[in-house]
């Protein structure tokens, strides 16, 4: 009798660790990405200043959105994951306040540049 109920306790140990674990590789948060405003040439180094500026960014479930807490006239956002090498790009002649760009939800790193008529921003997000 103890036998039989010691393995019906471990039968319904496993399931229970069986379903909890896919459940708790989808809960993910929101990820902050700090965007800075950088100098031309160091956009190819990714080496920003740390002055932050009025760009918000935050990731979550393989999409990014954006806040422009200023109007800008023109904008083009590329996200560029360095792990796989995908691209992403978004052209905007004028901002509204917000706008999001879905893209895959692989690890990696994922670069963030964004060009406007008033300079260069980048912020990186390592996922």
């Amino acid at each position: 009798m103890k036998k039989t109920t010691l393995l019906l306790l471990l039968a319904c140990l496993m399931q229970a660790v069986c379903i909890a674990m896919p459940l708790e590789s989808y809960h993910e948060e929101e990820s902050v990405v700090h965007i800075v405003k950088s100098d031309e040439n160091e956009q190819q180094n990714n080496n920003p200043r740390t002055a932050f500026l009025p760009i918000y960014c935050t990731y979550l479930k393989g999409t990014f959105h954006f806040s422009f807490l200023e109007i800008f006239e023109d904008v083009t956002i590329r996200i560029e994951n360095r792990s796989t090498g995908e691209q992403w790009y978004e052209f905007l002649d004028f901002t509204d306040s917000s706008t999001e760009i879905r893209t895959s939800s692989s690890a990696g790193t994922y670069v963030i540049s964004i060009f406007t008529n008033d300079g260069y921003y980048s912020g990186i997000l390592q996922k």
